[in-house]
């Protein structure tokens, strides 16, 4: 199943993704609905090191956090700024991808 059966099936609301403009020479019906969700400034939310976020890193009276924090990109980060020309233009957009760390009280931390 690709990211359009996904969102076909249950309309994501929310995108968490690096703010980028990648580009493919020869894009799939997946990475057009990424495309379409990653530019919609009322569902994608754009990550990037030391970000908050009401449950996902924040806790309010309704619920805690949900133990998720990012590490990476640093957004003024020389390479990260040329990997994202690079993904910009058609190329790997795999050094733009964030590295995220997930932990839970009293249980595993993850990356």
């Amino acid at each position: 199943m690709g990211l359009r059966s996904l969102d076909d099936a249950l309309h994501i609301l929310n995108l968490y993704c690096v703010e980028n403009q990648a580009t493919k020479d020869d894009p799939t019906e997946d990475f057009d609905r990424y495309c379409e969700l990653r530019d919609d400034a009322s569902k994608a939310f754009y990550i990037y090191a030391g970000c908050k976020r009401k449950w996902m890193n924040m806790s309010s009276d309704e619920r805690g956090s949900s133990g998720i924090n990012i590490l990476w990109p640093d957004r003024t980060d020389e390479n990260f700024v040329k990997a994202l020309e690079d993904a910009a233009d058609g190329k790997s957009p795999n050094n733009i991808s964030p590295i995220i760390k997930y932990g839970v009280q009293d249980g595993p931390t993850v990356l």
